[in-house]
């Protein structure tokens, strides 16, 4: 049909196209349906065509190209746009990948051009979606699971998708964010060196705009700024915020300051956690971002909140509502299904980026938040700095940061306190209400230990009168009088003998010093010797 495609055209066998749904790079994206049996199917079928226009092919002839080796070159390409089918028939049937369900490729009957045709599921695009319905803090986090989820099976098969932005997130019926449009993904073992400076500026990672080597954390970098935006006014880092109008100059100023390695301001709307780990995604060193989706899934799934919980936390200014210019957007029962239920005010279409945020919807900026201290100066910079705010030093990767309790954590732990109080005292109220039962009686035929047994004989002691105490000692007590006695009457027997016999031996010893007489022994003292001895 040499890409002329209308509403009402019947394309792929039988299916029309009754509605068109947005544009792109390389083609269109149309709503279609087809009836059989009476049940109405829908499906959305993507619609490129290769080269655009006649200039392109114009532009390579005059580069000495003839038309053959024109045609080749742009065979080529459309056989790089056919990797595309190939990446979503494997992802076929996954929660967080737009499900591919057929192709065809057509060649236009006139010229050099093709005509590529992808049918797919029917599904919101964000943007849409977000101008309609409203969007809260946990819807945000878990629109970055779903993303994680996509990515990380993306990285299963080697893919990446290195064009994350809004426009190729999607929304089911059921509320499941889903990844889309691989138009521009390679995989990791069709790559040799460098890759392809392909995506979109706003949310390019720095290695791919400085034609650097890189990997998967690329889509992590994408994905971060993703958040970032939706959670700092739909302004992506370093735009000035509402109700400042958006100028050329800015959107310069910002991408340098981005792709020069400059700290991002916390996102206006985050605070703690949240915004610890949007700006780790952010990292401007891919060193410093999540090794792998896997991780930031696991961050994320940590802080989600149920909506009662986050009510109770932020208040009035829980959700971040956004709506269209043309009024309140519709509920959530015309649209796809929200996994939470969501009741706020209106505030500015997130992505009407020159119409002014209310003043209500900002929130106080939390102070704790991941630093990394410098070694030269000791300064505290935020986590993800490449170098030193203060001195520029460059800071080390290795050093480990200084993490705060965030506010969110803290109300958090206060929840918890709560139920725990809570049910402590349904517990006791249920014990009280229990009949009480008696105890069992003791045995009293046990054996008891000897150690017990002699600490009740002590206790006993203790207990007893003092009377009983002095008749119980009463025995010990003569006993010990009547030997005292009987030896006081054996010293005043024997003392006075002792002591004469003492003092004559005395004086027999000194007189026999001088000279020797011959020993006179008075009768008197003979008898006293043989009393003694007789005694």
């Amino acid at each position: 049909m040499n890409g002329e495609y209308r509403i009402g055209d019947i394309v792929l066998g039988n299916w029309e196209l009754v509605n068109l749904l947005g544009q792109g790079s390389y083609g269109k994206v149309y709503e279609a349906h087809r009836e059989d049996f009476g049940t109405l199917y829908k499906s959305a079928i993507k619609i490129m065509t290769i080269p655009l226009t006649r200039s392109e092919v114009e532009s390579a002839l005059s580069e000495g190209m003839d038309e053959q080796s024109a045609a080749s070159y742009f065979r080529s390409f459309v056989g790089n746009m056919v990797k595309e089918f190939e990446l979503m028939a494997e992802l076929k049937g996954t929660n967080n990948i737009v499900n591919y369900e057929d192709h065809m490729v057509i060649p236009h009957s006139e010229g050099i051009g093709w005509d590529i045709l992808i049918r797919m599921e029917l599904l919101t695009s964000l943007p849409t979606y977000i101008k309609e319905h409203s969007l809260t803090r946990s819807e945000v986090i878990q629109l970055g699971i779903d993303m994680c989820k996509a990515l990380e099976l993306c990285q299963r098969y080697n893919i990446i998708h290195r064009d994350i932005k809004p426009e190729n997130i999607f929304i089911s019926e059921m509320g499941d964010f889903k990844l889309g449009d691989f138009g521009v993904a390679r995989t990791l073992d069709k790559t040799a060196g460098e890759l392809s400076k392909k995506g979109t500026y706003n949310y390019m990672a720095p290695e791919i705009y400085r034609d650097l080597p890189y990997g998967s954390t690329v889509d992590i970098y994408s994905l971060g700024i993703v958040l970032y935006r939706l959670l700092n006014n739909n302004r992506i880092p370093f735009l000035p915020q509402p109700p400042a109008q958006i100028t050329y100059y800015d959107r310069e100023n910002a991408l340098q300051k981005r792709m020069s390695g400059e700290h991002f301001p916390n996102p206006v709307n985050a605070d703690g956690r949240l915004s610890e780990i949007v700006l780790k995604a952010c990292a401007y060193d891919p060193s410093m971002r999540y090794d792998n989706p896997a991780q930031m899934r696991a961050d994320l799934e940590s802080i989600l909140l149920k909506p009662s919980e986050e009510r109770l936390i932020y208040g009035e200014k829980a959700e971040l509502e956004y709506h269209s210019t043309s009024g309140k957007g519709k509920s959530s029962s015309e649209g796809p299904r929200h996994r939470k239920e969501i009741t706020t005010d209106s505030v500015t279409p997130l992505f009407d980026e020159n119409k002014a945020v209310s003043s209500d919807v900002k929130l106080k900026d939390a102070s704790s938040r991941n630093v990394t201290l410098c070694s030269k100066c000791g300064n505290r910079n935020p986590e993800g700095s490449i170098f030193c705010i203060k001195c520029g030093n460059r800071l080390d990767a290795e050093t480990a940061p200084i993490r705060n309790p965030s506010a969110q954590e803290k109300i958090g732990n206060k929840l918890k306190e709560k139920k725990s109080k809570a049910q402590k005292s349904v517990v006791k109220d249920a014990a009280a209400k229990r009949p009480v039962r008696e105890k069992p009686a003791v045995r009293k035929n046990v054996e008891e230990k000897p150690a017990a047994r002699m600490d009740k004989q002590k206790k006993s002691e203790r207990k007893t009168s003092p009377e009983k105490r002095l008749n119980r000692k009463l025995p010990a007590i003569l006993l010990s009088g009547f030997g005292l006695l009987i030896l006081l009457v054996l010293l005043i027997v024997f003392l006075p003998k002792i002591l004469t016999h003492a003092s004559v031996r005395a004086n027999s010893v000194s007189e026999g010093s001088s000279e020797m007489p011959s020993v006179q022994i008075s009768e008197e003292v003979v008898e006293t010797f043989q009393e003694d001895e007789s005694v």
